[in-house]
């Protein structure tokens, strides 16, 4: 006997349910969750399942009942204490993150996870005022009408491993997917009412979620471990690696007195990325060692642009583009020891004939005036103003609008338009490409810079497929 209804016995599971659905729907533009529990694990298992959906909406409930009575004991209006929602939120996830077993899959979940935050794929609210106990999955085409097909599905499943029916330890669920358009248009109105009401929460404080499970390290008595490992000879110096902007590196800096040394990515072309230069300057006045990786841009400032190689060599004293990338790292003070990648014996003594001709603030003002001029014209050759704002997403037809646009500003910027082109083939689907644009215009209208982004598609798809500017 067919019916609607399943439990999450006998494969007839709710991750099911989500993979036949968008399986055989290949129009489906959206997907919105409303549930009382939402966990990092439960996202992991569907995300392979919403490549070619461009907006991921999830409305939390977040421990309602908990919530409610510390709430009422505090005497705090907690449902109109938005920071609040936020910060129980966040917890949840970190402790979800740091619970879980970190095995490959769940590590490529984490970094997909924050990825999709970064690039508002996914967006994840909690509504200040409702106590939100239901649990609803609607998967719409767009567009959505009567003759489109599309589903809801509600029941008692929540957002977790389990609730899906994945793994070994699942819950019994009852669900229900219904098909009809009056069912499904009545829970998207009901959807968007609540959502417009809801508070944001991330992806502003996904770097809330890096900080505290980092202090999460320094509950588990992480430094004391270290001092008591040097005091028996294990190793002489303690330090960290970081790839974070400079508010969290700063944290790190200021939450142990015993740093011997600190690694940052660092280069005359990403001052201002990550840690950057005010990193390297904070480290260096507590007297911690700074460790340069990236010193080359992954091998690009090696093999510049034709025109910036015409500005070296018009420089004095003539140097290859490597030396001027190193010198101009040595000549910092700050900077202890630059890591740089060698292929060959060669580049070896390349590099050490670099080093011995080194030293700090031993660069003439001429020649700090070739590294700012070669700065200058890096940023100009950006053929495209976009600031990543992300305004312009989620775009109707699934293009992937600021992904697009950075690829294609680094590949003129620093010419290697092949490796842009690998790129672009390997890491977008298809329907996600430049040429997937149907100039409906809303980007341009919502778009701060004015940028004439359906021109500009083109132009970026033609590069990316190998074609000349």
């Amino acid at each position: 006997m067919s019916t609607k209804f399943f439990t999450n016995n006998a494969e007839n599971t709710l991750l099911k349910k989500f993979e036949g659905v968008f399986t055989y729907n290949p129009n489906i533009q959206y997907f919105d969750a409303l549930v009382g529990y939402f966990r990092a694990s439960g996202y992991f298992r569907i995300r392979p399942f919403l490549d070619k959906v461009p907006q991921i909406r999830i409305l939390v409930g977040i421990n309602v009942d908990k919530l409610l009575a510390e709430a009422q004991k505090s005497g705090l209006e907690f449902f109109k204490n938005h920071e609040k929602t936020k910060e129980q939120f966040i917890k949840k996830i970190q402790d979800d993150i740091e619970e879980a077993n970190y095995d490959r899959e769940t590590e490529n979940g984490i970094l997909q996870f924050i990825d999709d935050l970064i690039e508002k794929k996914i967006q994840v609210k909690a509504h200040p005022e409702k106590k939100i106990h239901a649990k609803v999955y609607i998967l719409r085409p767009e567009p959505f009408n009567e003759h489109t097909p599309a589903s809801v599905i509600t029941g008692s499943s929540n957002l977790t491993d389990a609730g899906l029916g994945a793994g070994f330890m699942y819950n019994y669920e009852f669900n229900v997917q219904l098909t009809e358009y009056p069912d499904v248009k009545f829970a998207t109105d009901e959807f968007e009412d609540l959502w417009k009401d809801a508070v944001d929460i991330l992806p502003v404080d996904i770097q809330n979620i890096k900080k505290k499970t980092y202090h999460h390290l320094l509950n588990l008595g992480i430094f004391s471990w270290a001092e008591k490992a040097i005091d028996k000879g294990l190793f002489r110096y303690f330090g960290f690696s970081c790839h974070e902007p400079f508010s969290i590196f700063k944290d790190f800096i200021d939450s142990y007195d015993r740093w011997s040394i600190t690694q940052i990515q660092y280069n005359y072309m990403n001052e201002d990325v990550q840690a950057g230069t005010k990193g390297l300057k904070y480290a260096a006045e507590k007297e911690i060692g700074v460790v340069i990786m990236e010193p080359l841009l992954g091998g690009t400032l090696a093999n510049p642009h034709p025109e910036i190689l015409s500005l070296l060599n018009q420089a004095n004293p003539q140097r290859s583009p490597v030396d001027w990338a190193l010198q101009w790292l040595w000549n910092k003070p700050e900077i202890s020891t630059v890591l740089s990648g060698m292929n060959s014996f060669e580049q070896v003594q390349q590099n050490i004939n670099s080093a011995n001709h080194s030293g700090a603030n031993s660069l003439r003002s001429e020649e700090l005036d070739t590294i700012s001029k070669v700065q200058s014209k890096y940023s100009s050759m950006n053929p495209i103003p976009c600031t990543k704002c992300g305004y312009c997403m989620p775009c109707p037809n699934g293009v992937q609008i600021p992904r697009i646009f950075k690829l294609y500003n680094e590949s003129v910027m620093y010419d290697r338009q092949e490796r842009g082109k690998e790129t672009y083939q390997r890491e977008f689907a298809e329907d996600q490409r430049a040429d997937m644009c149907v100039e409906c215009g809303q980007c341009e209208i919502l778009c701060p810079q004015s940028i004439q982004i359906i021109q500009q598609l083109k132009d970026a798809h033609a590069y990316l497929m190998g074609e000349p500017r």
